[in-house]
């Protein structure tokens, strides 16, 4: 992949295991344009803890709603967020075009 950007968003609380990454790919050959999102869930628990975990792992038990942690942006970062997300969507915007007069030939006119 060529010029993949990456960009990080610490929580407010400065804590490291609140720190947000979006991954951005510019358009490809072979895929359009894509802007993930990672968000680590890190724990740390005491080994007992740990052992009574993998037990209730083993027996099937799972949370209803999964694993949840929040991350509060910065306002300073909100240009740099914004910024990430138009030109994901503007390079959405071009690939999908790319992809319409490749299927159709030239554009239509809109009657």
């Amino acid at each position: 992949m060529k010029n993949v950007e990456y960009k990080y968003f610490e929580c407010s609380c400065s804590s490291p295991d609140h720190t947000i990454r979006f991954v951005y790919f510019p358009e490809d050959d072979t895929i359009g344009t894509d802007l993930y999102l990672d968000v680590q869930l890190n724990q740390t628990y005491s080994v007992f803890k740990r052992i009574w975990l993998a037990i209730k792992y083993v027996f099937g038990y799972t949370k209803k709603y999964g694993h949840w942690d929040c991350t509060i942006i910065n306002p300073e970062d909100y240009d740099d967020l914004l910024w990430m997300i138009k030109r994901a969507r503007m390079d959405h915007k071009q690939h999908m075009r790319k992809v319409i007069k490749e299927k159709y030939g030239k554009a239509t006119k809109n009657k």
